[in-house]
């Protein structure tokens, strides 16, 4: 679901801020864009490294470490942006200085982060929820478990 809100074009840059593990940026570069994958843990940082290097992306994709609000400045001129943790108001008033036009995307499994999205969807773009539930065994059968329902805001700085 968030890839096909990012719309991946060739050649084009996505910012992965909060990239966790970096998924949503290494899958935006096999359809042919370049990315850069910010991640503030260092653990975190270790295994997107791993992971570009297991992909052989490092042609195009670029991992910076630290506070991704901090290093957005430095950092190459988006086409589209990718938030998966960490969005906050002073963030996205940042985004709209340095990545004007570009394509946004955020995910939100905290009622805070959703509470902002539903506050900034009110200015426009498009607001969705998924729930998505997968078979585990319950007791000698089997049921439904429910993960963490996503909130993803989509729109256009």
């Amino acid at each position: 679901m968030t890839l096909a809100a990012l719309a991946p074009r060739e050649n084009e840059m996505l910012w992965d801020l909060g990239a966790g593990s970096g998924s949503v940026a290494i899958e935006w570069c096999r359809l042919g864009g370049r990315a850069t994958a910010v991640e503030t843990r260092a653990d975190r940082a270790a295994n997107i490294a791993a992971n570009i290097a297991a992909f052989g992306l490092g042609a195009r994709m670029s991992l910076t470490q630290g506070d991704h609000l901090g290093r957005i400045g430095d950092l190459p001129r988006a086409d589209a942006v990718f938030v998966g943790g960490g969005f906050s108001q002073p963030l996205f008033e940042a985004l709209c200085r340095h990545a004007e036009g570009a394509r946004l995307v955020v995910n939100a499994v905290t009622l805070e982060t959703e509470a902002l999205l539903i506050a900034l969807a009110a200015k426009g773009g498009r607001l969705m929820r998924f729930d998505l539930s997968e078979v585990q065994p319950l007791g000698p059968m089997r049921g439904w478990k429910s993960a963490r329902p996503v909130t993803q805001w989509v729109t256009t700085l």
